[in-house]
């Protein structure tokens, strides 16, 4: 469904030269193996318990260190300020916010005895009532 949307966006850029394309491509391979390997890592985290979970959860991280050292501005691992202590920043702000909201359904399920899609509603509507109000400030500001 993304792919149909977006594709005749895609239409309107110009054609890549031969040595951006080459270029380019080695960039999808690097996006494709970290594909890859957050895939065993998930996948892995979901059977932890087991030694086969924690053997794919260590070769998913594996497979991502030298893609993420690839598509990731230098210096971005070691610190360095600018864009990549930015990307460094917002890539970690991410995943605390995502966890952070897979357990505020969890204390409103487990704790609250909430129902699942109940708890959902309840996330979805601070997603929703965040967006509107960032939406609205921009309009306004």
């Amino acid at each position: 469904m993304a792919v149909v949307l977006t594709f005749p966006a895609f239409r309107k850029f110009s054609v890549i030269k031969n040595d951006e394309a080459s270029r380019n491509s080695s960039k999808e391979a690097y996006a494709v193996l970290l594909a890859i390997g957050t895939g065993m890592l998930l996948a892995g985290l979901g059977i932890i318990t087991d030694w086969k979970g924690m053997v794919l959860s260590v070769a998913g991280v594996l497979i991502m260190i030298q893609p993420l050292r690839k598509l990731m501005p230098k210096g971005t691992f070691s610190g360095k300020r600018g864009l990549p202590a930015t990307i460094a920043s917002r890539g970690l702000f991410v995943a605390c916010y995502n966890a952070t909201e897979s357990y505020v359904v969890l204390a409103l399920t487990e704790v609250k005895n909430l129902p699942a899609d109940l708890a959902g509603l309840i996330v979805a509507a601070g997603a929703l009532s965040w967006s509107t109000e960032a939406w609205l400030q921009s309009k306004f500001d």
